[in-house]
């Protein structure tokens, strides 16, 4: 199986709310990171990652939904280029979020998932007070 078809699981696990397979295709020190301006941080470890930053994003959008448009199979890294979707919890706006997510792979487990989106965006609709105000 190639890491492309790797990723591919992932998300679709991630979509069916399969913790258990996602755990599964990531080792042990899987480090998962957040863009800077987002207030989730990075993080080692499932259980850290669950707690620490997927808990916290999907209680600010109810529906979230990763929608991925485009896969590319660079072997060891394959990035995945896409956008969330879902509804603010606190805005009430549809999300609509541009992302790219660089996914590493070594000897068929995710090691590293790297997140890069339009958190300006992120943070509008999910109602950070400080960049609606400014926005």
């Amino acid at each position: 199986m190639s890491n492309l078809d790797l990723a591919r699981g992932l998300y679709d696990a991630f979509g069916r709310g399969d913790l258990d397979a996602v755990r599964a295709g990531m080792a042990a020190d899987v480090r998962w990171v957040e863009p800077e301006s987002l207030p989730y941080g990075s993080q080692v470890g499932f259980d850290a990652i669950l707690q620490n930053i997927l808990a916290v994003a999907l209680a600010q959008v109810e529906g979230f939904a990763t929608r991925p448009e485009e896969w590319i199979d660079g072997g060891d890294v394959v990035v995945v280029l896409g956008r969330y979707a879902g509804r603010s919890v606190v805005t009430g706006l549809d999300l609509d979020v541009a992302f790219a997510h660089v996914l590493r792979f070594h000897e068929g487990l995710l090691t590293e998932f790297c997140v890069h989106a339009d958190t300006h965006r992120w943070l509008q609709l999910t109602g950070d007070a400080a960049v609606v105000a400014s926005g």
